[in-house]
């Protein structure tokens, strides 16, 4: 939450002599947000909602760690040793996959596929299930001579620039000229 490193002392208090319970961590979380770790929405850094909530998380993913490994050794247990210890905590599966660990755990290969049809006769091969193709029209116009650009040749300047296109050949920059030698390029 900050760069001072504390010790929450009333959850401590709180879970003192309670049982090992999901029950007995609503107080710690109580002492947690409300006494040991107060934090004011006008904390330096921002974000005082998402800083609020992980001390709780941590609390929540200690229990439920703590609580697996010790059903894994009650279970490690012989039976009359066993039978004397409080039986751990019973977690439902939601609440399990807080101790997992997403950077660790094992996860599937990732793969791509990208696969391709055979066209037969146009788009039919996008169309499954279709005996022709769709039909495609032509949306596109032509434009009156009006509201066409006008040609090169038309345009004022076209002289000096000789006979290149207006789009597709850029004309050089001066400095592009200044910066290598001009009878490499011929200009």
């Amino acid at each position: 939450m900050g760069p001072t490193t504390l010790v929450a002392h009333k959850m401590e208090a709180s879970l003192t002599g309670q049982p090992w319970a999901v029950s007995s961590l609503s107080a710690a979380y109580q002492a947690l947000s409300q006494q040991d770790l107060v934090l004011p929405d006008t904390v330096p850094g921002g974000q005082p909602e998402y800083r609020r909530a992980l001390p709780p998380s941590f609390l929540f993913k200690f229990f439920v760690k703590t609580s697996q490994d010790l059903a894994l050794q009650l279970d490690a247990l012989p039976a009359d040793q066993r039978a004397s210890l409080p039986p751990p905590p019973t977690l439902s599966p939601e609440e399990s996959s807080a101790s997992t660990n997403f950077v660790t755990s094992p996860k599937p290969p990732s793969m791509g596929r990208q696969e391709y049809t055979i066209a037969r006769g146009g788009l039919t091969a996008a169309h499954p299930g279709q005996d022709s193709p769709p039909a495609v029209t032509n949306q596109h116009r032509e434009l009156p001579e009006s509201q066409l650009a006008p040609k090169l040749s038309d345009r004022a300047g076209a002289a000096a620039e000789g006979t290149r296109a207006p789009v597709g050949e850029p004309i050089a920059h001066l400095s592009a000229k200044k910066q290598v030698r001009v009878d490499c390029f011929g200009w």
